[in-house]
């Protein structure tokens, strides 16, 4: 056992912000682990610690809990900022290793926020077409991709599944609800660029460009298009005596 640290009240502080300042001296008695809790008044989300350890200290750690739940640990960070990734905690607690005749420092600034921060995730998970097959093979972090179609293809659909369920996506500048098909893209003969725009929730945006080839009709269609011409013409016309 050991000695609680301060509590930090932040119920009347600004979303984000920074506190900290908490000493944690810890009494003689090496050969025992010694805890110290530091108890904030309201979950927060905390992106980074800052601890001025004291000497001698090397194996203690730092956790951080979220009630009863352990959601983020860190052994002896020397006198350096420990980025906790935004964990949610309403609790830290120091544990000296049992070996310290100088305790664990200083608790010296804590960044936090008050909100959940917003994801920058703007990656789709997945993407397919109605036609054609797409080069190369779908990944995340792959942007552009080519997909040749026959002449007989005159549109297609566009189906692109975000990664992160907070994204929205945009196929050919029109919304488009994740996981469900686009309205039919008409596609001219030769090249048809095509973006597919992700916009993170914090605004991060990502575009993946689908290039559709369309074949040119081929010289059997044309000349069988012109034999249809011809006889057609031919039944029309009437004969003249």
């Amino acid at each position: 056992a050991g000695p609680d640290g301060p509590t930090f009240d932040l119920s009347g502080q600004a979303n984000v912000g920074t506190f900290g300042g908490g000493s944690f001296a810890f009494p003689n008695s090496p050969g025992s682990v010694r805890t110290a809790t530091v108890t904030i008044s309201k979950k927060i989300y905390i992106t980074s610690v800052y601890f001025s350890w004291g000497t001698n200290v090397q194996g203690s750690s730092v956790e951080f809990y979220n009630g009863a739940t352990l959601v983020k640990s860190f052994a002896w960070p020397p006198n350096a900022t420990t980025s906790t990734n935004n964990a949610t905690a309403d609790r830290i607690v120091l544990k000296d290793n049992g070996t310290s005749n100088n305790g664990l420092g200083e608790l010296q600034k804590i960044t936090y926020s008050a909100s959940a921060p917003q994801s920058s995730n703007a990656n789709l998970s997945n993407l397919t077409l109605s036609s054609g097959t797409m080069s190369p093979a779908f990944a995340a972090a792959t942007t552009s991709y080519s997909v040749p179609v026959a002449n007989s293809v005159t549109s297609l659909t566009i189906t692109p599944t975000v990664a992160d369920a907070t994204a929205t996506v945009k196929v050919n500048g029109v919304s488009v609800t994740s996981g469900n098909a686009s309205g039919a893209v008409a596609l001219n003969v030769g090249s048809n660029s095509i973006p597919v725009l992700v916009t993170a929730q914090d605004g991060t945006t990502k575009t993946y460009t689908v290039t559709v080839n369309r074949a040119a009709p081929t010289a059997i269609a044309d000349e069988q298009f012109e034999d249809d011409v011809i006889h057609s013409s031919a039944q029309a016309s009437p004969m003249t005596l």
